[in-house]
């Protein structure tokens, strides 16, 4: 004998089951009735009872890292961390191929460091959309090398220089910022926003030391220089359930053309 279960309205009306759908009559002129608890599972836990709505939602958090475009700074090889430089015109010009990449992208928030050259990418790229301006993703301070060119730093700090290249994770440039405090003020700002933004499509734009460094905690390396994008270039990172993956890395395709 089939066994029947009584469902009580009440239990239907405070979402702990889910409510009958009803899809035209069967042969008896009745409403045919399928119950949702199989086919609309979506919004329930395992024993059909609703879940809150930030549970409904996919809590997947995708950053769209962006490098600014490049600088008048990093043409003449220069380092240019605090100093607050603007885009060069091939800048410029590259912040429009990135705005056309992305036109079609579904992007929920746009964040930028408060520097000239991310904030001029940013706007250009994003037009008349909000930019929220965060201090902590600013570039690293390179102290006495900054506004520096390699030849010149080469020639007045050789050793520090040489000791900083080899290792930056040892080696602290006089009056910069450390590199392990770098990390931490990185990754610190980055859990802020993906606390914030649960389930979003976040636009970074940003610098290389501060996509290097995020990406070298994901990957657990201590090879800074290998992991900086190129000027212009689009990362992509997914957080999930506590977890990062590298979707897409230093991706310069819309720079071509």
């Amino acid at each position: 004998m089939k066994k029947t279960v009584t469902v009580q309205r009440s239990e239907v009306n405070q979402g702990v089951i889910p409510a009958p759908v009803f899809t035209g009559v069967n042969s008896s002129g009745n409403p045919k009735r399928v119950d949702r608890m199989d086919v609309c599972l979506r919004g329930h836990d395992k024993n059909g009872r609703r879940e809150p709505p930030e549970a409904e939602r996919l809590q997947k958090t995708t950053f769209i890292l962006i490098r600014h475009g490049i600088t008048t700074h990093n043409l003449k090889k220069r380092y240019s961390g605090s100093t607050d430089v603007k885009l060069s015109l091939k800048g410029k010009k590259q912040a429009v191929l990135l705005g056309k990449k992305l036109k079609s992208w579904q992007i929920d928030e746009v964040y930028s460091s408060n520097r000239m050259r991310s904030l001029q990418t940013a706007r250009i790229i994003f037009k008349n959309r909000k930019i929220k301006k965060i201090a902590d993703l600013r570039e690293i301070n390179f102290g006495i090398f900054e506004g520096r060119s390699y030849s010149e730093i080469i020639s007045t700090h050789a050793q520090v220089y040489g000791r900083w290249l080899k290792d930056p994770f040892k080696t602290n440039i006089p009056k910069g910022e450390a590199l392990q405090d770098f990390k931490k003020r990185v990754l610190a700002i980055f859990k802020k926003i993906t606390a914030v933004n649960a389930g979003k499509n976040i636009a970074v734009v940003c610098h290389g030391g501060v996509i290097s460094i995020f990406l070298s905690a994901i990957l657990k390396s201590r090879d800074f220089w290998k992991n900086i994008p190129d000027s212009a270039s689009i990362t992509i990172i997914e957080h999930n359930k506590g977890k990062q993956k590298i979707k897409l890395q230093n991706d310069t395709s819309h720079l071509n053309g």
